[in-house]
């Protein structure tokens, strides 16, 4: 693991929770906090409190984000089906937010995966093109038209809430660039 000098950036998703402003980790029962820094501890392990600091490379723990926007969209069709809060029955409306992280501290960088010990919210970003039809929750037949006002107006929300802006999809990785380090590592990470 690596204790970085120069924040890095990376992207996700999260699952949304329509007229609620919060952002919801896809993989874990995980709130990020907003307008604050989020601190990643392991949740993977039974022991209370956990027995390592996360993020630890023997273990899937730390908070995670793809190393580019485009490998966080070739997940995203795949979480409200596959992830976390699908498996666990818990209420979700299936619908999903995208954007922009700075992560730091404790850190592992990977050609498409990065993990760190630190990370908050820099901005949200759409890509228009992604609603397109698919299986599972996120195919836009199966989400009404009031679902749909209903998110963007969660997404309007969200931004003023964790201080961060919507920035358009085709320059959001050179708008996060501005805050760090867009580099990969070796992929021991993923």
């Amino acid at each position: 693991m690596d204790e970085i000098s120069t924040p890095i950036v990376g992207f996700r998703c999260w699952v949304l929770e329509l007229g609620r402003p919060v952002l919801k980790s896809v993989a874990m029962r995980y709130e990020w906090p907003a307008g604050q820094v989020a601190e990643a501890h392991c949740m993977c392990s039974p022991h209370e409190p956990a027995k390592h600091p996360a993020p630890d490379e023997r273990c899937r723990c730390g908070l995670h984000a793809r190393t580019t926007l485009d490998g966080c969209t070739e997940e995203y069709p795949y979480y409200p089906v596959h992830g976390y809060w699908a498996y666990r029955s818990a209420p979700t409306s299936g619908l999903m937010a995208m954007g922009a992280v700075l992560m730091w501290g404790g850190t592992l960088r990977g050609k498409r995966v990065i993990r760190a010990q630190y990370s908050r919210v820099l901005c949200l970003t759409e890509k228009p093109d992604l609603w397109a039809p698919r299986s599972g929750s996120n195919d836009p037949s199966a989400v009404s038209a009031e679902n749909v006002a209903s998110r963007d107006e969660t997404l309007q929300a969200i931004c003023e809430i964790y201080g961060v802006p919507m920035v358009p999809y085709a320059v959001a990785t050179r708008y996060a660039a501005e805050f760090g380090d867009l580099t990969e590592g070796s992929d021991l990470a993923a």
